[in-house]
């Protein structure tokens, strides 16, 4: 047999002449020769368009987490890329361990660049992800490989998943000589909220880098109450927000912004006057006038606990809100 590699910027594969006599006629040669050249254009060409398009991907979802594109822009433009709103969401980030590079390194020719490398990444990661039966998007932002799942939230388990992640982590570094972690974010239903998850799972992946050990799986862990807001309608929270408040719009914009602030240091400092004196910078007395007005307004006690409630929960919806708009 003859064989007549193949090459674009790396080595994509061979055409076999087989020969019935060791001798092989010149002008076949040559004809077999330009074969794989047209071949390799073909090839070259394909994988321009294909990195393009990746290219394309990569910077709408990277502008996506980062807040530079608007909802409806997200639905439209994301349609093409197979997100799909419709359902709740999880981002998961996986990163390579610094322990890779003392590992067997997959089997690349001497030649093939670091933009190999890196596709060689991503379709390794991307075909034992798909073998979860789980619908999902891939992309990457710098060196993270971002899996963003759809998922039914009834039917969701994070457990059962964690151990997935936990097998694909394994069969990397077992048969790819790859060693890869991963970190998740929690549910999410509003795609604008990506870029909390994204922000959790990196989170998540920071602090088991910090544990130092290699091929972990860590879900991120919320120590307040912003994710449960954020799987509820943005109207809905819009209208509790509004309806907590409704009694302050009679008043005009520094008188109702300082009895607010006035009021939400003052949960803050659990209901001390004197702490939320010092914070505020203002005399004791000046804090219970203004907490005095705050319950003529409302017509309810500032320390009966479900209204106490219901102005906390006001207070922590109000930075959601503003990072929607």
């Amino acid at each position: 047999m003859t064989v007549f590699p193949i090459h674009t910027y790396r080595n994509e594969g061979y055409i076999i002449q087989l020969n019935h006599d060791w001798k092989m006629d010149k002008l076949l040669m040559i004809a077999i020769e330009q074969a794989a050249h047209v071949i390799g254009m073909e090839f070259s060409k394909n994988q321009a368009v294909k990195e393009r398009s990746r290219r394309y991907k990569n910077e709408f979802f990277s502008d996506l987490i980062d807040g530079f594109i608007s909802e409806q822009e997200a639905l439209h433009r994301g349609k093409k890329y197979g997100l799909d709103a419709s359902r709740s969401m999880l981002l998961c980030i996986a990163k390579e361990d610094e322990i890779s590079h003392y590992l067997k390194q997959p089997s690349l020719s001497f030649d093939e660049t670091a933009i190999s490398l890196r596709d060689k990444k991503y379709e390794l990661i991307k075909r034992r992800i798909s073998l979860l039966g789980i619908p999902f998007t891939m992309f990457t932002k710098s060196d993270q490989f971002i899996s963003l799942f759809y998922v039914e939230e009834l039917k969701w388990d994070e457990i059962a998943f964690v151990r997935m992640l936990e097998e694909i982590s394994n069969f990397l570094y077992n048969n790819e000589g790859r060693s890869f972690s991963f970190g998740a974010g929690n549910l999410f239903t509003h795609i604008l909220d990506i870029r909390f998850s994204y922000e959790e799972a990196a989170k998540a992946l920071t602090y088991g880098q910090q544990m130092g050990k290699p091929r972990f799986v860590h879900t991120y862990q919320s120590n307040d109450i912003g994710y449960l807001f954020r799987m509820l309608p943005v109207e809905e929270l819009k209208h509790f927000y509004e309806d907590t408040f409704k009694g302050f719009l009679t008043l005009n914009e520094n008188e109702r912004e300082e009895l607010l602030k006035t009021l939400h240091v003052y949960y803050k400092n659990h209901c001390h006057l004197l702490d939320t004196a010092k914070e505020l910078y203002i005399h004791r007395n000046t804090v219970i006038y203004r907490l005095e007005k705050c319950e003529k307004i409302t017509g309810v006690p500032l320390k009966e606990s479900m209204q106490s409630l219901r102005f906390q929960l006001a207070f922590a919806i109000k930075p959601l809100l503003l990072s929607k708009k």
